[in-house]
């Protein structure tokens, strides 16, 4: 079996990682070796495959040269530099890179780009914290390039859940927007001169149709 590096984040001093991000990857047939923020030389294990960086906290905004807002969330800053170095690693590589809801800002925000600390400052009138169950759809995208063949969808359109309080202000070096909200919103970014770095703003390991999405992830990764 082929294996990524995943990383996670910690509360009350106990690492927590979703087990929907692993059954989605074995479900694609890879596993996932757990990274969590760790002292010292930071690199990714021999062997790995690709990296997924999973949803999660805030990213501290210190990290693209902003003092906290009122809206900010929850952060912590261990993690925020051990994915980004992780990440950067990765895409030196060439190594297939897959960011869920707070892994795609951290792969904006490792690329140099900036977020919306809290979306309430950029105003607009579609909900991005959904009210409904996260395996429901809540809002539509409108999809584009090879996200959009991805997923099939002729008209680049399809339905996402939605929970993030946060988005992308400002794109990093290199990234293109992949898909965008009703309301203006980037929910997909890719970077494409690599093999796989792509990120989604929704969380794909919670639906039916995210199942092709961790397929092409797969897929980059060799399996």
């Amino acid at each position: 079996m082929l294996l990524v590096a995943i990383t996670c984040g910690a509360s009350d001093g106990v690492y927590k990682l979703p087990s929907t991000y692993l059954s989605a990857l074995q479900k694609a047939g890879l596993g996932g070796v757990i990274l969590p923020p760790q002292a010292g030389d930071i690199a990714l294990p021999a062997g790995v495959c690709g990296l997924l960086l999973p949803g999660g906290g805030d990213p501290h905004p210190l990290l693209w040269g902003e003092q906290p807002h009122p809206g900010l969330g929850e952060v912590d800053p261990a993690r925020d530099s051990w994915e980004i170095a992780l990440c950067r690693a990765a895409l030196s590589a060439d190594l297939p890179v897959f960011g869920i809801c707070r892994g795609m800002q951290l792969l904006n925000v490792a690329l140099g780009g900036t977020l919306w600390q809290d979306l309430a400052e950029r105003g607009g009138s579609l909900a991005h914290w959904q009210t409904a169950p996260i395996e429901c759809g809540w809002h539509s995208v409108v999809c584009r390039g090879a996200l959009a063949a991805v997923y099939g969808a002729a008209s680049g359109e399809m339905r996402v859940n939605s929970r993030h309080h946060q988005g992308i202000r400002r794109l990093g070096e290199g990234l293109r927007a992949a898909a965008y909200a009703p309301d203006g919103l980037i929910e997909a970014i890719e970077l494409p001169e690599r093999r796989f770095a792509l990120g989604v703003q929704w969380h794909p390991e919670r639906l039916a149709a995210g199942e092709a999405l961790f397929a092409a992830f797969a897929a980059a990764c060799g399996g």
